[in-house]
């Protein structure tokens, strides 16, 4: 089931996340191309969430991605996502705190996040410095495990997701 929420009305599920997706595509550069328009949020799969004591939070491989809107929504680019709803598996649960952030494991990436907003206000070309890698974009890590075709995506997580 698909619903609509603004980012900042999600919380994290873990921690901390990794500076990079897991094909190496570094956040920065997936946050450059969304910022400037030549990649959408759409392009990546929907995250799935989990309303806990009417709180909704991130499914834990959707924390990095959580990230990012939440950036783009500060930003004045995006103000609400489509989410799936799912069921709730307390493993999927790291999280210490409330869950409102997030530590990434990279230190510079929120600062360089912030540098990246505040030369695309100025009209900087953001993808050509931030936005290209050698690992292509992030949604390409994605792909062929979109989130509307469950099955396949339940498979790649491992059954997490149900």
């Amino acid at each position: 089931m698909s619903i609509t929420l603004r980012p900042s009305e999600i919380r994290y599920s873990q921690d901390t996340i990794s500076h990079k997706f897991s094909n190496g595509t570094p956040l920065t550069s997936t946050f450059a191309r969304l910022i400037s328009g030549k990649e959408k949020v759409t392009d990546l799969p929907a995250l799935k969430c989990v309303s806990r004591y009417g709180k909704w939070y991130s499914g834990p491989r959707g924390n990095r991605r959580l990230f990012l809107y939440k950036k783009l929504e500060e930003a004045g680019v995006i103000t609400t996502i489509n989410v799936l709803r799912y069921r709730n598996d307390a493993k999927d649960f790291t999280i210490t705190g409330s869950g409102l952030t997030v530590r990434c494991e990279e230190p510079s990436t929120e600062s360089k996040i912030n540098e990246i907003v505040s030369q695309w206000r100025r009209g900087v070309d953001v993808v050509e410095k931030w936005g290209t890698t050698p690992g292509s974009s992030a949604a390409s890590s994605y792909r062929g495990y979109h989130e509307s075709d469950s099955d396949s995506y339940d498979r790649y997580s491992h059954g997490r997701w149900n």
